[in-house]
């Protein structure tokens, strides 16, 4: 469950108020998590498209509210990886 805090800070924000589903979803899963996970990771985890979470992480990155955890090589894909955290 995403804590009341992160929800009432990502509110404080964004203009328009409303937090997004995906965002809740996101953060949610950076906060149960025992460590860092890249966009594959999120994306795999939460069952939806890697498309449709990493424009999310980017928004709460821009919002403060997740922060990177530094780089990670993924075996799956063979590339360097952000690694991502709730900050």
């Amino acid at each position: 469950m995403i804590e009341q805090t992160s929800i009432d800070s990502y509110i404080a924000t964004r203009k328009d108020g409303k937090v997004g589903k995906r965002q809740r979803e996101i953060m949610g899963l950076l906060e149960r998590v025992a460590g860092p996970l890249n966009n594959r990771m999120i994306a795999e985890l939460l069952g939806i498209p890697i498309n449709s979470t990493t424009p999310r992480v980017f928004e709460l990155r821009d919002k403060g509210l997740v922060e990177s955890a530094g780089t990670q090589h993924d075996s799956v894909t063979n590339r360097n990886t952000i690694m991502w955290r709730v900050k």
